[in-house]
């Protein structure tokens, strides 16, 4: 399963995927719906992080794209 920690967070995000993950993509949106950001965690990557220290404090939505299939995770930078 998929991992984002520590949730609040001060800025940067740890996200952990399964091992061997295929090549994943994600979208940082508002909680409005705006895209704010885009990225890609290399295949095989089990760990990685996102930055959010660009943005101001507030709820976001991470989504994640890999093989098909799609998560949200809701993150509260602070």
């Amino acid at each position: 399963p998929l991992r984002v920690y520590p949730n609040p967070t001060g800025g940067l995000l740890n996200v952990e995927l399964p091992v061997g993950s295929s090549r994943t993509h994600y979208e940082i949106y508002s909680v409005m719906g705006r895209q704010l950001s885009k990225g890609v965690i290399a295949g095989g990557a089990n760990q990685t992080q996102v930055n959010l220290e660009g943005l101001p404090n507030g709820m976001y939505i991470l989504l994640f794209q890999r093989d098909g299939m799609t998560g949200r995770v809701r993150v509260r930078k602070e």
